[in-house]
């Protein structure tokens, strides 16, 4: 998944940003484009974008990103908080697009029960993948992650399962697997990172 591009209120965004993503510069890699907007017509008019220049057929919805500056605008987890808003931007999306949407999330914004009751949303939309941060926003990336909630939204979400959050050796990716054999997906950033 590519870091993401931000599209503010007027469906604007850094072209350098967009021309990140040809294909003829990931040649080797299978791109999953990230967005991060809390717009209808812009998040539409990126991923009609995304599919007439470069031919994408999914894209990934950042609903997870902490960062004051994203989710004190009510974007990333700052939107976790909207389901009316959230559904009303699926429904756009969806009738507009054929573009598959997977969706990056944590476990709430302020509370670490916001996912629950989005979940009821997510449901009603053929999602490619929901993944999951264990965190809430208002944690950002410290203290424990919280598998026990993990679980219970493992549960009560349709779309197939991701998880993202604190795997840093691969012992912690093999407990994980057998603790969650549902999941679908595991995503590795930060212990990448620090060991590649």
């Amino acid at each position: 998944i590519s870091p993401f591009i931000k599209v503010n209120q007027h469906g604007q965004y850094k072209e350098t940003k967009f021309q990140e993503l040809n294909p003829n510069l990931n040649k080797n890699l299978k791109v999953t484009p990230q967005i991060m907007t809390n717009k209808a017509s812009g998040f539409v008019a990126f991923v009609e974008r995304l599919e007439k220049e470069f031919g994408y057929k999914k894209v990934n919805w950042n609903l997870g990103c902490p960062s004051p500056t994203s989710s004190g605008r009510g974007m990333g987890c700052g939107l976790m908080v909207e389901p009316d808003l959230v559904r009303s931007i699926l429904d756009e999306v969806h009738s507009k697009s054929s573009i598959r949407v997977s969706i990056k999330t944590r476990v709430g914004f302020e509370k670490d029960d916001d996912l629950e009751r989005l979940a009821k949303v997510f449901n009603d939309y053929p999602l490619e993948l929901v993944i999951v941060h264990p965190r809430t926003g208002k944690q950002g990336y410290g203290g424990a992650v919280n598998l026990d909630k993990f679980n219970r939204i493992s549960r009560v979400l349709k779309a197939d399962l991701g998880y993202s959050g604190d795997i840093s050796k691969k012992n912690d990716l093999e407990k994980l697997k057998k603790k969650f054999p549902i999941v679908k997906a595991f995503f590795l950033g930060r212990g990448v990172l620090r060991d590649p």
